[in-house]
């Protein structure tokens, strides 16, 4: 299952998608140090956070510091959870889209895997024109 982007996330974020408390295996981005990723432990407390990539090495860091400057990257269950239950995840013109046809909006977006079209949906729903 792939999650959205560093950018999609913080664009999510911004947005109002909600960050939940982190648990293990979600993906979380922090904005300073790359992609974190949260280590499996089964016990809240103690939860660390470890970086995915960054050129300097891995390194551990305290949940809260992940959700008060993270952003959460949600993957395309998180997503679709959150839409209209009109939405259609479907195959375009060789790219991932996600439809979403009511009468009050038509939204259609085009992206490299489901994750990130139907955030780019969520984004064009819950962001006032």
């Amino acid at each position: 299952m792939s999650n959205v982007t560093f950018e999609t996330a913080t664009r999510l974020k911004d947005a109002g998608f909600p960050q939940p408390k982190p648990e293990p295996g979600q993906t979380w981005f922090y904005p300073i140090d790359g992609c974190m990723t949260i280590v499996e432990t089964g016990q809240w407390h103690s939860l660390k956070l470890i970086r995915v990539f960054n050129e300097s090495g891995c390194g551990e860091y305290e949940t809260g510091q992940i959700i008060e400057h993270g952003a959460f990257a949600p993957d395309v269950e998180d997503i679709t959870a959150l839409l209209p239950s009109v939405f259609t995840l479907e195959m375009r013109e060789g790219r991932h889209s996600c439809k979403i046809d009511t009468w009050q909006n038509l939204v259609q977006t085009q992206a490299d895997n489901f994750a990130e079209a139907a955030a780019l949906a969520w984004i064009a729903l819950n962001t006032p024109q």
